[in-house]
Formats: C-alpha cells, sequence, structure tokens
C-alpha cells in the first residue's frame, strides 16, 4: 500500500498538532487541575459518608493528597452527578 503525498502531510500535521496539544496540556496551569481535585474530593466525602459540599469536609480531604493547597476547590456539580462519577474517582492517590 502506497500512500501519497498528501496523505503523508496530513500525517504529519497531525502528529504536530497532537504533541503540540501534549506539550500544552502537561505545561498548562488550567485544564484540568482544579477540576480532578474537585470532583475526586466530592467523591471521596461523598463515599465517606460525609457532605461533599461543605468546604471544611473538602479541604480536609484535598489537604490529604495536596499539602501545598491554599484554597478549597468546590464540588458544584448536582447531587445526582455523585453515583455517576463514583466508580472513576474511588480510588484514592
Amino acid at each position: 500500500m502506497r500512500f501519497s503525498f498528501v496523505k503523508v502531510i496530513i500525517l504529519i500535521v497531525l502528529i504536530a498538532v497532537l504533541i503540540k496539544q501534549i506539550y500544552f496540556l502537561s505545561t498548562s496551569n488550567i485544564f484540568g487541575q482544579k477540576d480532578l481535585i474537585a470532583f475526586w474530593s466530592g467523591v471521596q466525602a461523598f463515599i465517606s459518608k460525609t457532605n461533599p459540599y461543605a468546604s471544611l469536609d473538602l479541604f480536609n480531604i484535598q489537604k490529604e493528597i495536596y499539602p501545598a493547597i491554599e484554597n478549597v476547590k468546590w464540588f458544584l456539580n448536582p447531587a445526582w452527578a455523585l453515583p455517576f462519577l463514583t466508580p472513576f474517582f474511588y480510588h484514592s492517590f
């Protein structure tokens, strides 16, 4: 099977875009850091039968895995989302 010149160029461009996106996501302070810790601590509070919306409970859970944290990252999703999120965030770090 022979690749045409256009297909090779498209493949190179796609690989370059993928590498750029991976680099951007790995060096950015925006994507995922706040969401992951908020979701994970909310599910951990739900599993341990504490309030996933209480700032002190969330802060204590977040402080265990991320000691340098200064402000609580809120779990702002509705309560019905917790059972759906539990399988993804059940395990501890």
